[in-house]
């Protein structure tokens, strides 16, 4: 009994030690790459099915946008209200995972 008890938790040890971490969404492009506040851009990239937030501007002080028209490679979100200029742009799943960011141009 004892000999199985310990096969049974080296296995399930193994087994969890051999957990992937799930791969973060990437995004691989905007179109456009620049526009005003209010504007509908795209972005395109892989595993983007589950984003949840798209985030403009640094980690510490960004704004966020839902998301619409949700698929795996490519999402639709309106541009927030922020000041014109450069700005990063990066999207976020429920668990917090976040992609890369992109260079967005707001007008």
């Amino acid at each position: 009994m004892n000999r199985l008890l310990m096969h049974c938790f080296l296995s399930l040890l193994l087994l969890l030690g051999c957990r992937r971490e799930a791969t973060p969404p990437g995004v691989s492009g905007i179109v456009p790459r620049q526009a005003p506040a209010g504007t509908s851009i795209l972005l395109t990239g892989e595993r983007l099915g589950d984003v949840t937030l798209v985030l403009f501007g640094p980690k510490a002080s960004a704004v966020t946008a839902v998301p619409t028209d949700v698929s795996d490679r490519q999402l639709r979100v309106v541009v927030p209200n922020l000041p014109s200029g450069a700005t990063s742009v990066r999207v976020r799943v429920a668990d917090g995972r976040e992609s890369n960011s992109w260079q967005f141009t707001v007008q």
